[in-house]
């Protein structure tokens, strides 16, 4: 292992540089993939007495100011502030916790909104706009368009868990750079790969190629099969189905106080009810609401009454029904929108169906879903992340590098023969310490999936909540519900 280059640290507070107040050791800065939010740490000596802060503060870290190699690393605002008293008592030093510029996005209105046939790049831009970011938030630059999506609801969640919701569905990542450039691409994208690749301690690194040695005894791994799910059942909401009609004959009346009642096959009808006797069009009014013979606005006069909450059709006890005559009654209901995935309509289930010799059984709740095809599309981005054996680890290395060195939402190119690593693999999180010297180490977590990737990343099994009345679906998302069929299997992150 070599050490980077010492370098030097700009840290601005509240628009001022305060570097020269910034505790040796104390910096440190963590960037996150996704809905988790990047944060940093330091402490500032104020022994001039020339700080007041307040909290909000605008934070901005940056490296070699004033070179050819600046550049912007950690950007957003200090939302913790703790004053710490000298041994003397004569000054106070005050730690700061700071959180980066995607905290603003769950503090804006949250979007509900269905788009049809756009891209996810299309998506992401209105989402900003609707939400009141733009143009603070640079949306164009550094997104991807992606392929069109048939179906994608924003469902009033904070605009994160809206993001995450997007990116899985696309096949996409997305984080928020110092410059409040959004990046959104997909997890391989050449333009989001790290500025070096690393290797195992021992190797011979190529620095002129940027490739270097991680730290001794850093890189670890783990090889994780017990979140495989590859045959999902997807449960969505509900949504209006094809018209269906109930035929009925005289003889099948009921007598009731009312009327001569039909029963219907469904109740909580959400649509008109459309009544015949003998083919001629019967004029309906609401049940308990309505009277036979009520004049409507349309001046037409009722002939029947229809209850759509207990489904059922009244005619006047008056009516002289022959046990022959034919009645009809046209409606539609909402139906539950299910979907299962397998070999026969997914690749990833097919493929690990394959390689294992059997399913592994999981069921997703979103109850916003309320197509089919909307259904198959986030299933299948599902099940790309959960069918097969998930590989992660993490590793340190003492280098900056260029462009503002490793940041989670890049893929990094590692090797590592003793561990079986060969390839690119996604940056899910780095936690950055400057040591007193100015040297830069690197922690980084790769591979696995996302932590907090949207609702439908297998590792969070949380309670599922009440479905929405029928009608209503759309209104409510319910995050990481996930049940497993296998009461033995545990999902982990």
């Amino acid at each position: 292992m070599t050490l980077d280059t010492a370098h030097t640290w700009r840290v601005k507070f509240d628009g001022v540089d305060r570097s020269a107040l910034v505790r040796e050791g104390s910096l440190e800065w963590t960037t996150k993939e996704g809905r988790e939010i990047d944060t940093c740490r330091f402490v500032m000596d104020d022994r001039a007495d020339a700080l007041t802060p307040a909290g909000w503060e605008a934070v901005l870290i940056t490296s070699d100011a004033g070179t050819g190699d600046e550049a912007d690393l950690f950007g957003g605002f200090a939302t913790v502030i703790q004053p710490q008293p000298s041994a003397s008592g004569q000054w106070l030093g005050y730690e700061v916790a700071g959180e980066g510029y995607d905290t603003l996005f769950d503090r804006t209105p949250r979007v509900g909104k269905t788009y049809l046939g756009q891209t996810p790049g299309v998506i992401l831009a209105d989402l900003f706009a609707e939400a009141g970011l733009t143009p603070e938030f640079d949306v164009a630059t550094y997104v991807a368009a992606g392929s069109a999506l048939e179906v994608f609801t924003a469902a009033e969640e904070k605009l994160t868990a809206t993001l995450d919701t997007l990116a899985l569905q696309a096949g996409m990542v997305w984080y928020v750079d110092a410059a409040k450039a959004v990046h959104f691409a997909a997890d391989d994208a050449v333009a989001e790969y790290a500025p070096f690749a690393v290797i195992s301690p021992g190797t011979l690194a190529d620095h002129g190629a940027d490739i270097y040695e991680v730290e001794a005894g850093s890189l670890t791994t783990k090889r994780d099969v017990t979140g495989i799910v590859n045959r999902l059942t997807v449960v969505g909401g509900s949504a209006l189905g094809a018209a269906m009609t109930d035929n009925f004959v005289g003889a099948d009346k009921v007598t009731t106080s009312i009327g001569y009642a039909f029963n219907l096959t469904y109740q909580n009808i959400r649509t008109a009810i459309s009544v015949k006797w003998n083919a001629a069009f019967q004029t309906p009014g609401t049940a308990f609401v309505d009277y036979f013979g009520k004049t409507l606005d349309n001046g037409e006069t009722v002939d029947v009454l229809v209850s759509r909450l207990n489904g059922v059709v009244y005619f006047p006890l008056a009516t002289v029904f022959d046990p022959a005559d034919t009645i009809s009654a046209t409606y539609q209901v909402d139906e539950l929108q299910t979907l299962v995935l397998d070999a026969a309509n997914s690749a990833a289930s097919a493929a690990s169906h394959t390689k294992y010799g059997r399913y592994f059984d999981g069921q997703l709740t979103d109850y916003t879903i309320t197509d089919q095809a909307e259904a198959l599309e986030i299933g299948e981005a599902y099940l790309e992340l959960n069918a097969d054996v998930v590989v992660s680890g993490s590793f340190t290395v003492w280098r900056l590098g260029s462009a503002g060195g490793l940041r989670a939402g890049q893929s990094i190119e590692i090797t590592s023969a003793r561990d079986g690593l060969s390839g690119r693999y996604p940056i899910r999180r780095v936690d950055n310490q400057v040591d007193k010297h100015g040297h830069l180490r690197a922690t980084v977590s790769f591979g696995g999936r996302a932590p907090k990737l949207g609702s439908y990343l297998g590792g969070v099994s949380q309670q599922e909540g009440p479905r929405p009345v029928y009608g209503e679906a759309g209104a409510v998302r319910l995050s990481g519900v996930l049940t497993v069929i296998d009461p033995d299997t545990e999902f982990v992150g």
